[in-house]
């Protein structure tokens, strides 16, 4: 058994390991993404701390609703909570919540847009170089009243809302302030095995 738990933490220490806290040294970050809240994605993000993530962005076309036609694309905003986030290590695992208002490539409807809830779980990894990487899995939810005017009570009108699975697979740069991170790596010790 301590032959295992040795090997498992020698396998996973280049990945948690790290010299300092990238999600507190590096607040801002862009990145391009395949599927999620849009089908192709621009987004930009900030760590208010190194646990909450902030993202806004813009997505090009897609389907994401059977009912509600074809997409050109949309805005879409949310935020991630990252477990572990305050620790030194590269990757953290995530939950998040976004919102996103999509528009509808059907000339013929009289909504032109609708409302898309998503809620990730996923994984960040950000290398030595301030790279990122990320993949999530989500439930997509689009409410009943997201295509008609209809009061909240109607949210979860049955056979009106659809759910359906979402992946997200995304690539980005973190950039931060180059003078607070050598001040801290002054206070960093190297971590020991």
């Amino acid at each position: 058994m301590n032959k295992l738990i040795l090997i498992f933490s020698v396998l996973l220490l280049p990945i948690l390991g790290n010299s300092q806290n990238m999600r507190r040294d590096y607040k801002f970050g862009q990145n391009i993404s395949v599927f999620g809240p849009t089908y192709l994605s621009y987004s930009i993000d900030y760590f208010a701390t190194p646990n909450i993530n902030l993202e806004v962005g813009v997505g090009t076309k897609g389907s994401h609703s059977r009912s509600r036609g074809v997409t050109t694309g949309g805005i879409f905003g949310g935020l991630k909570y990252h477990f572990f986030g305050n620790k030194e290590w590269k990757a953290t695992p995530y939950i998040g919540f976004y919102a996103s208002k999509l528009l509808k490539d059907d000339i013929e409807s009289a909504h032109k847009t609708y409302l898309l809830l998503y809620a990730p779980i996923g994984v960040q990894y950000i290398n030595s170089k301030t790279f990122t990487f990320s993949f999530e899995y989500g439930l997509s939810y689009i409410p009943y009243s997201s295509n008609r005017n209809h009061y909240m009570i109607d949210l979860f009108k049955a056979g009106e809302s659809e759910y359906f699975p979402n992946f997200s697979f995304k690539v980005g740069r973190r950039f931060g302030n180059k003078t607070q991170r050598e001040e801290r790596k002054k206070e960093y010790k190297p971590i020991r095995v």
